[in-house]
């Protein structure tokens, strides 16, 4: 069985406030063409979508070939300060170059990657090797972990890991549309302990909603939640149960007979609603046969023609 090998080799670059490092794979055989790209933190480049700072992922240059990309399939669309647009014709949010801004060490930066292998008669195995020397320069408060699903490694502690080529490949939800990479490198102070999925939760009473956002445990903002269970988030509802009229655990006691919520009708003595006991007859009997005569007497049958 053959290997790929990725190598991550440090670029040493500190100017000005900035640093980046290269991650370069081949085939441990190198009988298939490498690829290479480069993660980058500084004080002057963006944390989104920024061209020229950001680079689409380069062709493939043979027909046996490891690919490697930063996949940002968020940014497709986004425009960015200038009015450059991402992500062109066909481009999926793969990138070559992806550099951020520096962060305060207490949050997290997270830079997705995914990749392929094409034309090895073989399965491959990856070797994923670094300098951890290479992290010298960048300051110390800063985590920095491969993740590959849920397990981490620290890139400054730790030389290689190896896995399966398979999981270079992100995973695609044909049910939802969405694709989540299996593989990403976390830059942060709490970069050990992973991330979760957190919604925002805006009224405040512990369920979230909407689009989920990567947060480490115990560093999610204020109001970001660990579940989107909350049916209107405009409403604050702990027990979730909003009834028609917008009421938390009203019980739609506010709907009048007509089902409209703070409505006026109400139902009358024969039981219909808004029939103000138009079906009551003159002895007040619902739906009875008395009649006034023609003296004004109910049910008189005119016997005092008298009158």
């Amino acid at each position: 069985m053959k290997r790929l090998i990725i190598y991550i080799i440090q670029l040493s670059l500190v100017v000005a406030n900035s640093w980046q490092i290269e991650i370069s794979a081949q085939d441990q055989n190198q009988s298939g063409a490498s690829d290479y790209i480069i993660l980058g933190m500084g004080d002057d480049w963006h944390s989104g979508f920024h061209y020229g700072e950001d680079e689409y992922d380069l062709p493939n240059s043979t027909n046996t070939y490891t690919d490697l990309q930063f996949f940002n399939i968020n940014w497709v669309g986004t425009i960015d300060e200038n009015g450059n647009t991402c992500c062109g014709f066909g481009n999926d949010g793969s990138f070559y170059i992806d550099k951020r801004n520096f962060h305060d060490p207490s949050t997290i930066s997270i830079w997705n990657l995914s990749g392929s292998t094409f034309g090895f008669i073989n399965d491959q195995d990856i070797s994923i090797v670094w300098n951890s020397e290479a992290f010298d320069s960048l300051n110390t408060e800063y985590e920095v972990f491969l993740y590959v699903s849920d397990i981490g490694t620290n890139m400054r502690t730790n030389d290689s890991i190896t896995i399966n080529e398979t999981e270079l490949y992100a995973d695609f939800d044909p049910q939802t549309g969405s694709v989540t990479t299996n593989m990403k490198i976390l830059i942060g102070s709490c970069a050990s302990t992973g991330t979760n999925l957190y919604y925002n939760d805006s009224d405040g009473d512990g369920l979230g909603t909407g689009a989920p956002l990567e947060f480490c445990p115990g560093f999610q903002p204020e109001n970001w939640v660990d579940n989107d269970f909350d049916i209107d988030d405009s409403i604050t509802c702990e027990s979730n149960n909003i009834d028609d009229c917008e009421i938390c655990d009203g019980f739609n006691q506010n709907q009048d007979c007509n089902g409209e919520c703070f409505g006026n009708a109400i139902i009358d003595d024969c039981g219909i609603c808004n029939g103000f006991n138009q079906n009551q007859d003159c002895n007040g009997e619902c739906f009875g046969n008395a009649i006034i005569d023609d003296c004004g007497i109910c049910d008189g049958f005119n016997q005092n023609q008298d009158c």
